[in-house]
């Protein structure tokens, strides 16, 4: 790890770092709202549909992508 000894240098690598810590907190919400909504979807589709087949494809095909 580096140490900043300049004071205003130090503050704007505290902001840099808070803003990247952040986005990746956003982008990892946006990702499993993404998720969720998708299966939440699928899932109500398949039980209008009485799907059970295409449902377990479904569920195996998410657990790959996702890890769930």
């Amino acid at each position: 790890m580096e140490i900043i000894f300049n004071k205003s240098a130090r503050k704007s690598h505290a902001e840099d770092t808070a803003k990247d810590y952040k986005r990746m907190y956003f982008e990892q919400l946006d990702k499993t709202i993404e998720c969720y909504t998708e299966w939440t979807g699928a899932r109500m589709f398949i039980a209008e549909m009485g799907l059970i087949k295409e449902y377990k494809k479904f569920m195996k095909s998410y657990k790959e992508r996702t890890g769930y």
